[in-house]
């Protein structure tokens, strides 16, 4: 779980970072584009990130006109990876083998989750990218069937 926030965070900064280079980086008469560092790449890289709830919703959506449909899910994901770097979970005696497992079915759905997080943003970035558009659409038929059947196996 806390590889999977770090990897939630590390995207959401380098998408914000390529997407502003994009935004704000006019063309010279040749069409290219001069090599400029982004406007909040320096603020994303020195100092401390808001939670990836924040960033995923608010700080996405002030920048692209869309909230990340994962902004949930990393709100969720960011207090798991607090509680877990400040009170690592301990070996219970009673239930211990139930609550490994609980806890690795957790951790595989936070993984899932910054996947799907991290897959929106490669969406947003790439929007004229039909090899993108595809996968990203194939990921949500795949995500959307695997609830189904979990929603029936309850």
């Amino acid at each position: 779980m806390i590889y999977a926030a770090y990897a939630a965070e590390l995207a959401i900064k380098e998408f914000l970072i390529e997407y502003t280079k994009k935004k704000y980086t006019k063309k010279d008469d040749n069409g290219d584009s001069p090599l400029v560092d982004s406007p909040v790449e320096s603020l994303l890289l020195e100092l401390p990130s808001p939670p990836l709830q924040t960033l995923y919703g608010e700080v996405l959506k002030s920048y692209t006109g869309k909230g990340s449909p994962k902004y949930n899910e990393m709100g969720a994901l960011n207090r798991e990876r607090n509680s877990l770097m400040h009170k690592p979970p301990r070996k219970e005696r009673e239930n211990g083998e139930q609550k490994e497992r609980e806890f690795a079915a957790k951790a595989e759905r936070c993984v899932r989750d910054a996947e799907g997080a991290i897959f929106h943003l490669l969406h947003l970035l790439f929007e004229e990218d039909l090899l993108i558009e595809r996968l990203y659409k194939k990921y949500n038929k795949k995500r959307e069937a695997k609830k189904r059947m979990s929603r029936i196996h309850e």
